[in-house]
């Protein structure tokens, strides 16, 4: 197993070494775990999301690979208006992520991390209690997030999404549509909203995306 950016810094650090050859190390480190991109117009993108606010913000959560898909994220929303390159990036990512791993930089991609962020925060919660919380999200990001594909079954999907909400019963739920899936996104949450549902919906839309934001009612 690959040492981690800590465990080389500790290493330089024992050994004598001054500072900034063991920056340079952690920084070859990281740099090889975002080789897979290939293309090195998208590693100079991907690594210069380091520097953003996001990044710093949810890197905190994250860890290893998480760090890495959150920079690729970030990186999907830089390229949006090239929706060719986007395409390759995703299908890099499934190669080497998985599904999985995909789903956690889409939610970066499409801002539905940001919007659980801040209804995270909005609940008041104790510092260790929101930190173990954004924890879960970046960890399990298929629990909180649910990504609406244009050709789903919209009633099929509302019966889905209903079963996972009573089942996991998350604190801030995040429906998310990117260009054409937007349509079938409303048509999702329309048929949704028909039982007792027991989550308030509030909606937020963008250029290309929109999201509907799941919090579990005050009646409920």
């Amino acid at each position: 197993m690959s040492p981690t950016p800590a465990e080389i810094a500790s290493a330089a650090k024992t050994a004598g070494w001054i500072t900034k050859k063991a920056s340079e190390l952690v920084a070859a480190y990281r740099d090889r775990k975002i080789a897979f991109v290939q293309d090195p117009a998208k590693v100079q993108i991907i690594k210069d999301t380091r520097k953003t606010a996001e990044f710093k913000t949810f890197g905190r959560f994250a860890a290893g690979r998480q760090r890495v898909l959150i920079q690729v994220g970030l990186a999907l929303r830089a390229i949006a208006s090239k929706p060719a390159e986007v395409e390759e990036l995703r299908q890099r990512i499934i190669a080497n992520f998985e599904l999985e791993g995909l789903h956690l930089a889409q939610a970066v991609q499409h801002g539905a991390l940001t919007i659980i962020h801040q209804a995270l925060l909005d609940l008041g919660l104790s510092e260790q209690n929101f930190d173990a919380q954004m924890e879960n999200v970046i960890a399990d990001v298929d629990k909180y997030v649910f990504f609406v594909q244009e050709k789903m079954d919209a009633g099929r999907e509302a019966i889905a999404l209903l079963a996972r909400l009573r089942r996991d019963n998350p604190s801030v739920f995040v429906i998310a549509a990117l260009g054409r899936a937007r349509e079938t996104a409303s048509e999702v949450v329309r048929e949704l909203s028909k039982p007792g549902l027991g989550y308030a919906i509030t909606t937020r839309s963008a250029e290309w995306t929109d999201s509907y934001i799941l919090t579990p009612s005050k009646t409920s």
